[in-house]
Formats: structure tokens, sequence, C-alpha cells
């Protein structure tokens, strides 16, 4: 319960005068108070300082004042949209980089069962003709060249249809269901 004693000892309020009436302002209050940046410009995030910088692309007040560099990277802040879709391009380009990663790496996987079925496979006289023609640096293309000449291996290679377990796959260095070479093809 209330206390009347109380009561008591606080001031009466004093009724409202004729000078207290609301007086028209020039101003709205959205432009009586300082209008902040959204992100502020370097120098002012290095000093911690408020920044003041505005889309007319000028320096902010601080910058001005000091002489100094007022740049502001909208991709700094994360929580930007810009930000977003500048990492989501990032991520894009970098996927299609690993993709193209992806089909190369699986290209010399097939380039090399390739070369190892026919190593196996090749007689040797046809051994030495092959590490010769290697050792001259010939590019990849001839190297196959001459393998698919000397070498009966079957299915011939193919860079556009090579996938990296065509050739090897099981414990053999074999497909399933592929017979290692016999003594014919010596």
């Amino acid at each position: 319960m209330v206390d009347h004693s109380m009561r008591n000892n606080l001031r009466p309020l004093a009724p409202k005068g004729p000078d207290t009436e609301a007086r028209p302002t020039s101003r709205s209050p959205e432009e009586t108070r300082t209008k902040r940046a959204s992100t502020a410009c370097g120098e002012c995030k290095l000093r911690r300082t408020k920044c003041t910088v505005d889309d007319s692309g000028g320096p902010c007040t601080e910058c001005a004042l000091h002489n100094r560099e007022c740049i502001i990277d909208e991709l700094a802040d994360r929580r930007r949209k810009i930000a977003a879709k500048e990492t989501e391009e990032n991520l894009r380009r970098t996927q299609m980089e690993l993709q193209a990663t992806r089909r190369e790496l699986e290209y010399y996987r097939s380039y090399v069962n390739y070369l190892l079925t026919s190593i196996r496979s090749c007689q040797e006289g046809d051994l030495s003709k092959i590490v010769k023609v290697i050792r001259r640096g010939t590019s990849d293309e001839e190297i196959l060249s001459y393998l698919s000449q000397i070498v009966p291996v079957f299915p011939p290679f193919d860079p556009r249809t090579s996938r990296g377990s065509d050739l090897m796959d099981g414990e053999n260095g074999l497909t399933p269901g592929r017979r290692a070479p016999g003594p014919a093809y010596r």
C-alpha cells in the first residue's frame, strides 16, 4: 500500500504555461540527428573513430581534416549483399577450376593406367623402344600413338572418354571381366 506521508514529500506539478507550446521546427527529427555512415572508411576503422562518410564520394570529415586517404571497402564487411555476391562468385569460380583439375587428373590417371597396361603386356624389345620414346621427351599424344602401334591393348586409350578407373580396377590392374594378355600377345 502507498504511504500517504511519502506523497506529501513530492513536489506538486506546475500547470502548463503559455510559453511551453510546441514551436514549429524548421527541421524534422531525422535531419537533426547526425547521419552515421553504414560502414566506416579504412582510416576510421584503424583509428576507431566515428566515420561520417556519405554516398557522394567525398572523404569523411576525419579524413578531410587530417588529409588522409578515405577508402571504403564494402567487400571487407561480410554482412553486406555485395560481399555475399563476391563470395558466391569466388566459390563458383573455384568449383569450375576444381572440375577442370578433376578432369585433368582423370585424364592423367587413365593415361598412366594405359601406359602401365601396355608395359605389362609388351615384349622385352618393345619395352626398351617405349622407354626410348618416353626419354626423348615426346608429347603425350605421340607416346599414345606409339603405344597403340606396338602393343595391342584393348580398348585403345581415348582421352575424350577416359575415366580414372577404366583400365585399373582390380588387384591385377585390369578391369573385371578382362583377361590378362596371354602368350598370343607376346
